[in-house]
């Protein structure tokens, strides 16, 4: 692929063989890069200055070296002293009268100025204002460490370009999520954990829905679902919910999900996958929760084994916004999340995300 600039974020005495990056922009271009390096900024550079060099054997015009500063999340824009530095052609930095006719097609207006701070580090400013027109290969963000695209504002503007999706997938490549308080440990390469729950609120709660509710039935074992990537995956579409629907309720929880002891193992390990849902529901081709868990526990949702041992599932649902389902209902259209029974008063919430629930405790009983 062929680009116009690649941006090196290095060291300051440009010695290009340390860091990761810089070392594959070395091997790549070959040592030539290094030598127009030495030659060109021999006493190296400081966080207010650019190297710009040749891209030699690597497919660009050129490359970008910069030092980029330690982001301080309690900086504010508002209070930098800027001023606005446009470098000659000659020098690389500004591309005004250097418009290719891959740039001429754009309609990217032809600023690309470097705003310096006065003593608090410096910022690239990348043509917010057209950042949604732009035509480019690549977009270069500097941002947070938790990857939160609302902080800064060259951040905040390519998530408004680009919409809240582009968030949900950062929060779905690089979860950041910790795990609940109310888990017990894991190891750090620990992916998944099933915790058996034998007192505290976590059973006397569950332990008091049944005695309630199906009076004849004898919980066998409660156990907690501790499984780090569906919980992150969840709570990364939960955040994407948010953004889409700020003034509209999102999470349920306690719902249940009757299931097969078939099953367990795959939800436990993957979650509720749509391609195995309900294919004769009344309110679309989805996954079933209900708020009443005699509903679930009906012998049609969680039915019985061999042992005449039955299963189901307390679970967080993200419901977003709704929509009345009817047994058609495959795929849901902008702006729902989720269809029910009844809008005004639902019992009965339909899912079409792999990632929209989470089993948080799986409870073997009988009769």
């Amino acid at each position: 692929m062929l680009v116009d600039v690649i941006v090196n974020n290095t060291n300051k005495e440009l010695q290009l063989n340390n860091g990761s990056i810089s070392k594959f922009i070395l091997n790549a271009a070959g040592s030539e890069i290094q030598d127009e390096c030495n030659q060109e900024y021999p006493q190296g550079i400081s966080t207010s200055t650019i190297a710009i060099t040749k891209g030699y054997n690597l497919n660009c015009e050129n490359v970008f070296h910069l030092v980029l500063p330690k982001w301080n999340e309690n900086s504010s824009d508002s209070k930098f002293d800027e001023y606005l530095l446009n470098k000659p052609v000659n020098e690389g930095v500004h591309s005004k009268e250097t418009t290719t006719s891959k740039q001429e097609s754009s309609s990217m207006a032809p600023r690309t100025n470097v705003a310096l701070t006065k003593n608090r580090g410096i910022k690239i400013q990348l043509m917010i204002d057209s950042i949604s027109n732009a035509s480019v290969d690549v977009i270069v963000n500097s941002t947070n460490e938790r990857l939160q695209l609302n902080k800064g504002s060259i951040s905040n503007s390519i998530l408004n370009a680009a919409g809240s999706q582009i968030q949900y997938e950062c929060n779905r490549r690089y979860p950041q999520e910790p795990i609940p308080d109310t888990w017990s440990p894991m190891e750090d390469e620990e992916l998944i954990k099933i915790v058996p729950v034998t007192s505290g609120s976590e059973y006397d709660d569950i332990q008091a829905t049944f005695r309630r509710n199906l009076p004849s039935y004898r919980i066998i074992k409660i156990e907690r679902i501790q499984n780090k990537t569906l919980y992150q995956r969840y709570k990364a579409l939960k955040e994407q919910f948010e953004a889409e629907n700020p003034n509209t309720e999102i999470e349920v929880d306690g719902l249940w999900h009757g299931t097969t002891t078939e099953s367990v193992e795959r939800i436990n390990r993957y979650g509720f996958n749509c391609r195995y849902c309900s294919k004769n529901g009344g309110y679309g081709k989805g996954v079933y929760f209900a708020k009443n868990i005699q509903y679930s526990a009906d012998d049609n949702y969680s039915p019985p084994d061999h042992h005449k041992i039955k299963r189901i599932y307390q679970c967080s649902v993200l419901v977003g916004r709704m929509i009345q389902g009817h047994p058609g209902l495959k795929v849901l259209q902008d702006p729902y999340n989720s269809a029910v029974d009844d809008i005004q008063r639902p019992f009965i919430y339909v899912t079409f995300d792999d990632s929209q629930a989470y089993p948080n405790y799986l409870i073997t009983f009988s009769n």
